[in-house]
């Protein structure tokens, strides 16, 4: 947990957010409501059965996904199976156990891909950007909206598909790295928009939070974008960084991107030494 105040109000609230859509518009919209504690998180996959993944496939576009909207009622009987998915429909039935939601998974676009290894990834992708995007627009709204947060979960008790950073095995999600970033005392953050435009410059918000009791005046902060032929753009710039606070906004613009994966990098520099850096990967459709 990130304090960020020394205690809370005794009626603070405990809103749960999950990874529904509408988390999007709500993280930008912070309730006006101050010293609130709020608890977060969204879960993804990290249980591997590795066998039949070609039918569980077809049990996923054929009776998986259009059987119903809420994860907990129970899925199609044995006798209402075609013989050739009743054991990807046994899985299936294990998965949900094991706390799968198929509704909420599909319908936030988590592509199940060619292969239960590119299915896991696609959801470890999914948790790491949207729990460093939440974290850090509440981390902005430092001392204003938001006084404190918890991620949920940390780590997995039993087997489980769920919203932990660290599985059962103790072995880190790919989210735990995003977490790790958004919670850094020195956190540089950009503010970007939802969707990027395809070969348009695109102007974006840039904040510092800082948690320590030292201010750190005339930072210097230097950003990459990065492609698959390497560096593409980059530039530097200062910034004056208050005592735990958080820095004036800073307006930047990001050059034209073409449709395709990036990464935008920065670190921030004071006496010489780096107090913080970040990266968020760019997808541009």
């Amino acid at each position: 947990m990130r304090r960020m105040l020394p205690q809370y109000e005794p009626d603070a609230g405990y809103p749960e957010i999950v990874h529904f859509k509408w988390w999007l518009d709500s993280l930008n919209k912070i309730s006006p409501i101050t010293k609130i504690m709020i608890k977060f998180g969204t879960y993804f996959w990290n249980l591997v059965e590795k066998n039949h993944w070609k039918s569980i496939q077809d049990w996923m576009k054929g009776w998986g996904i259009k059987m119903e909207r809420s994860a907990y009622k129970k899925i199609p009987s044995a006798a209402d199976t075609p013989i050739d998915l009743q054991q990807a429909r046994e899985v299936w039935e294990t998965w949900r156990f094991h706390d799968f939601q198929p509704a909420e998974t599909f319908d936030n676009g988590i592509e199940p891909g060619s292969s239960l290894e590119e299915f896991i990834a696609n959801s470890q992708s999914y948790q790491s950007n949207l729990i460093q995007f939440g974290t850090e627009c509440y981390r902005r709204a430092k001392y204003t909206n938001v006084t404190g947060l918890i991620q949920f979960d940390f780590c997995d008790p039993w087997p489980a598909v769920t919203w932990s950073v660290v599985d059962y095995w103790r072995i880190p999600k790919i989210a735990f790295d995003g977490l790790r970033r958004a919670m850094q005392p020195v956190l540089p953050s950009f503010k970007l928009p939802e969707k990027i435009v395809p070969e348009k410059a695109t102007q974006v918000s840039f904040y510092v939070v800082n948690d320590f009791l030292e201010a750190f005046s005339e930072a210097v902060c230097e950003w990459h974008v990065e492609g698959g032929g390497g560096n593409i753009a980059s530039a530097s710039f200062t910034v004056n960084i208050p005592a735990d606070s958080v820095s004036t906004e800073t307006k930047l613009t990001l050059p034209s991107l073409r449709t395709g994966r990036y990464k935008l990098s920065v670190e921030v520099f004071a006496k010489g030494k780096i107090i913080g850096e970040n990266w968020y990967e760019l997808k541009i459709k």
